[in-house]
């Protein structure tokens, strides 16, 4: 049992050292494991197929935390309890702030409360802060204006674990789980394990890790930092954080009696290939800094009137690097912190460069076609049959009418001033005279005839006090019988055909992602009776909570992605868009809703939360 750190600054060859010495083992008995973060786990796999050139690998697996804490589940017992995913989570605490806002003083139920709340439970649990914890710092905090928001969090906190207990495993629960079971398996007994691509690691990641080292053979750990020499303050230090990370974890393994190996650190830069980006990442954030004196011919920056001509010269860039240099497109990557600015305007602009491109973003659910459908279906009922609900409904892709029949019964419905029971009653009798609005009458009944008739159908079904079970099952056959699956088919077909395969692929995946939405929503509410109003709430808090992710067509293709999550690895190029003063880089948002004072005095109270906003300017 032993620990050793991997160190040096970014582009040393961290990753590819540990894959060498992967590579040159010659003990075929002796399982290895790579943990990485999620968003890094499918590059690694690719990465360590590469260099081992071949198809499958037995000896090697790439995991990450998550996956790590299923298997052991699996494994010692507690995979088949129900899951609650962020979506269950966000419902959950919705219903929560909606009952007991009386006993709150700061928190109501609206959505930006709900997404508050569930970072905040998310951060409380990933720092192993326990509900004893608060209420002990709460009793002791002098500042009034503090100990208010910690009697919400508390209280929230103690109705939220209520629900769960016994019932269901909560996701940021599972790496608490994870290291206590794994002292009862010998799932990973005498394993080696490499720990790559970690920034920092939370104290539930901390636990793992303990347990690790009291199991495996050999833990190592990759750290970014040139040495581990901790001489100055966290302002004048570029590696600051990643050295109190190396000292936790020489600190957990001394205290277990672990062996420490020798540090390895990598002094070679392998990832900038000029002289100009190796002067620009030493000295970028160095002080005092040393001036480059050579002419600078691989960095440049473009001054542009706005994000359109921004675009543009990227696309222009692109189009010479491939034309005159020999570059592919998989070799280039386009990255900002604003992909709702320029996500659209890259996917028109370099289709019109004939410029292949992806975007790596994730889409929210409650945008799809179907979902939106699903929530203007309740809006009907929550709002009795308003004019707007009934219209918005009735333009919906699976209702069988041309938009010309739509607009034209829209008008129509609107003269007649139809709400509420209009809509449904059993006779329409303007005084139509004329033989022309007499057949207009007739199209506008066929058209009622086949939108409001199987809604009043289901208003029927539903009519008095209903369960959230009751709800859901009338709601699931009104699908059926309008026939929603084969639309969601015949539509998936049309755009296969038209080679719209990634619009196809999100039909599918929206339909079963919402029947799981639903399904959530059966298992936390099934037997509560509630209002539409409120169910359509609780699935629309619950549908923004899941996104519609992408994965690449192709190979050779422009990635244009997000800053925080796009994984830059053997790229030749790289275009940062939208380098604005405040946006990039920026302040980033704090976890929760404790602020900066806020955090330190808790810190000082001895419930440490995750970095402060003035140690994420990224």
């Amino acid at each position: 049992m032993s620990l050793r750190l991997i160190c040096g600054r970014a582009g040393t060859g961290k990753s590819n050292f540990c894959l060498e010495e992967i590579k040159k083992s010659h003990n075929p008995s002796e399982k290895i494991y790579i943990i990485t973060p999620e968003q890094y786990s499918f590059t690694a796999e690719k990465n360590l197929l590469e260099k081992w050139q071949t198809e499958s690998i037995l000896q090697v697996e790439v995991l990450t935390f998550a996956r790590m804490a299923y298997r052991t589940s699996l494994e010692v017992g507690g995979a088949s309890k129900t899951s609650l995913s962020k979506a269950g989570r966000a419902m959950l605490i919705y219903d929560i702030l909606e009952k007991q806002k009386k006993n709150l003083t700061f928190l109501g139920k609206s959505k930006q409360n709900v997404e508050l709340m569930e970072t905040q439970l998310t951060e409380l649990k990933k720092h192993l802060v326990s509900l004893e914890k608060i209420e002990q710092v709460q009793s002791q905090v002098e500042n009034r204006y503090l100990q208010e928001k910690l009697k919400d969090v508390a209280f929230i906190y103690q109705e939220y674990e209520k629900k769960l207990k016994g019932k269901y495993i909560e996701e940021n629960d599972r790496l608490d789980i994870l290291a206590k079971q794994l002292e009862q398996t010998d799932l990973f007994q005498d394993a080696i394990f490499y720990i790559d691509e970690f920034s920092g690691f939370t104290k539930q990641e901390y636990q793992v890790i303990e347990s690790l080292l009291k199991k495996a053979k050999q833990v190592n750990v990759t750290i970014t930092t040139d040495n581990l020499d901790m001489n100055l303050t966290m302002e004048q230090d570029l590696f600051y954080t990643s050295k109190q990370v190396a000292d936790k974890l020489l600190y957990l393994a001394r205290s277990n009696q672990i062996e420490c190996e020798k540090t390895i650190f990598l002094q070679k830069s392998y990832r900038f290939q000029n002289e100009e980006l190796k002067h620009l990442e030493k000295n970028l954030q160095t002080i005092p800094h040393q001036t480059y004196e050579k002419k600078v011919e691989n960095i440049s920056i473009f001054l542009a009137q706005n994000p359109y001509a921004e675009v543009e010269h990227v696309a222009n860039e692109i189009t010479k690097l491939v034309k005159f240099k020999n570059y592919r497109y998989q070799d280039m990557i386009v990255i900002t912190k604003q992909m709702d600015t320029y996500a659209s305007l890259c996917k028109a602009i370099f289709t019109s460069y004939e410029i292949p491109v992806f975007l790596d973003e994730k889409k929210e659910l409650s945008q799809n076609e179907f979902a939106k459908f699903l929530l203007a279906l309740l809006d009907v009922y929550a709002t009795n049959w308003s004019y707007e609900a009934v219209i918005q409904y009735s333009k919906m892709d699976f209702i069988p009418f041309s938009k010309e029949e739509i607009y034209e019964w829209e008008n129509y419905t609107r003269k007649w001033g139809m709400k509420g029971s209009k809509w449904y009653q059993k006779e329409w009798n303007f005084g139509e005279q004329t033989e022309e609005s007499k057949e207009k009458k007739q199209r506008m009944l066929q058209i009622r005839e086949k939108i409001i008739s199987p809604l009043y159908e289901l208003k029927q079904n539903l009519t008095g006090s209903k369960k959230v079970s009751q709800i859901n099952r009338q709601i699931y056959d009104f699908l059926l019988q309008e026939k929603i699956p084969e639309h969601i088919k015949q539509k998936q077909t049309l755009l296969e055909e038209q080679g719209k395969i990634e619009l196809a692929k999100e039909q599918e995946l929206a339909w079963n992602i919402v029947m799981q939405v639903l399904e959530e929503i059966e298992v936390l509410f099934g037997e509560d009776t509630i209002s539409f109003e409120k169910y359509r709430e609780l699935l629309k808090i619950g549908l923004g909570q899941v996104g519609l992710g992408k994965i690449p067509q192709t190979k050779d293709q422009v990635i244009v992605g997000d800053f925080d999550r796009t994984k830059v690895s053997n790229t030749k190029a790289i275009f940062l868009l939208g380098m604005n003063d405040g946006i990039f880089p920026s302040l980033q948002k704090q976890e929760g809703f404790f602020h900066d004072e806020d955090r330190k005095k808790l810190k000082e109270k001895g419930m440490e939360l995750a970095k402060r906003k003035l140690r994420k300017l990224v």
